[in-house]
């Protein structure tokens, strides 16, 4: 990381997170109200839609006991980043506390907060 880099300037803001108690009935509802389509789906975890004229932008539904707890407000933003583990570096470099990398669906991620108390996720998409 150069002095005029930051550790995001790459990233894709990509997955808005909420957390649900009923999947199903969730899905029920932004599918059959909202007009979002699946785009993946794990049976009594998480599913994962987005709005036709919105791909890439996509908001994520998981059932609220598996949701991570550093995430117990249901709502964070997620940036798709190419190596989480030097992004996580380049975030404490930079003075931003950061959780250890973990393993989620379809990747690995870490978490941080900004002054304000609002969770962002670094996502690493599995290979």
């Amino acid at each position: 990381m150069t002095s005029t880099d930051t550790p995001l300037e790459n990233g894709i803001l990509s997955h808005a997170f909420l957390t649900v108690r009923d999947l199903r009935e969730s899905l029920q509802f932004y599918s059959a109200v909202l007009g979002f389509t699946t785009c993946h789906f794990i049976e009594g975890e998480c599913a994962f839609l987005e709005l036709p004229k919105s791909p890439g932008l996509r908001i994520a539904l998981y059932v609220s006991s598996t949701a991570d707890q550093a995430v117990a407000s249901g709502r964070f933003l997620m940036i798709d980043v190419q190596d989480v583990d030097v992004t996580t570096e380049n975030l404490r470099l930079a003075g931003v506390e950061v959780s250890d990398v973990f393993d989620v669906p379809y990747g690995r991620a870490a978490h941080f907060t900004d002054p304000d108390g609002n969770v962002f996720e670094i996502h690493q998409c599995s290979s």
